[in-house]
């Protein structure tokens, strides 16, 4: 951790204690490495959405064509509510043969 302050130290504070402004170099290496991340972030967001959106469409392209052949067609005016009406019993344990 001392070395880490000493290279700090040893680049901004000048020999009466003064903060020196960053050299020519110094800056336009940040430069070069701020535009360097910058491109390797567009680079790899933009592989991600190359990959992923094909994949996203033909997802749901088949949960379309799985939901449609699932459904069956509804005739307009047709009542079918899904409920079943029917008389309903308790059957025991012993009754229908479960031990």
């Amino acid at each position: 951790m001392a070395a880490r302050f000493f290279f700090i130290r040893r680049n901004f504070v000048g020999r009466k204690g003064r903060v020196q402004r960053p050299r020519r170099w110094q800056l336009g290496l940040l430069t070069v490495l701020i535009v360097f991340a910058s491109l390797v972030l567009v680079v790899t967001a933009s592989a991600i959405a190359l990959v992923a959106l094909p994949i996203v469409l033909i997802g749901s392209a088949a949960y379309r064509v799985i939901r449609v052949r699932r459904t069956a067609p509804r005739r307009p005016g047709s009542s079918d509510s899904g409920v079943i009406d029917g008389e309903y019993r308790v059957v025991d344990a012993a009754e229908a043969g479960d031990t």
